[in-house]
């Protein structure tokens, strides 16, 4: 369609607004603090995966590595776990990449849901203190919020 300079607002409309959905994840993040009596400037936030899509390696366009930009400019410190992406590939400066053993929830403040790759363990998520969840794929709990 860009080829050929055909205008299709329907589509249009659907590219901006996933652009700016790690922005919204990050307003939605700042609340959830927020009622806890906190802030993200200084907050410990884990990203639950970090691949374009779950079962893969690629993090190209990855709207979690945007978002974990967007947390860091607002002052979080900001770590990520994904079984299937390499540390150097990943780091997008200042974030912790860890693909063995996932962080300890006594460590952070808020875990972030981003990608969930299939046959995982994710089990350490319900240790966390509170959990954003993007897929909506996790059972709803207390602590598990949904987007």
């Amino acid at each position: 369609l860009r080829a050929e300079r055909v205008h299709s607002p329907i589509i249009e409309q659907a590219m901006a607004t996933l652009a700016s959905r790690p922005v919204r994840v990050a307003d939605r993040a700042g609340e959830l603090l927020a009622g806890k009596g906190m802030s993200v400037k200084g907050a410990r936030i884990a990203l639950a995966g970090l691949a374009y899509k779950p079962g893969v390696q690629d993090v190209r366009q990855s709207p979690a590595l945007v978002l974990a930009e967007v947390l860091r400019r607002r002052g979080a410190i900001v770590s990520a776990h994904d079984p299937l992406v390499a540390r150097d590939v990943a780091d997008s400066g200042g974030v912790l990449i860890t693909n063995g053993e996932p962080p300890l929830c006594e460590d952070i403040d808020l875990a972030i849901v981003t990608t969930l790759h299939p046959g995982m363990d994710y089990s350490w998520l319900d240790a966390a203190p509170l959990v954003l969840d993007t897929t909506y794929r996790l059972d709803r709990s207390p602590t598990v919020i949904p987007l």
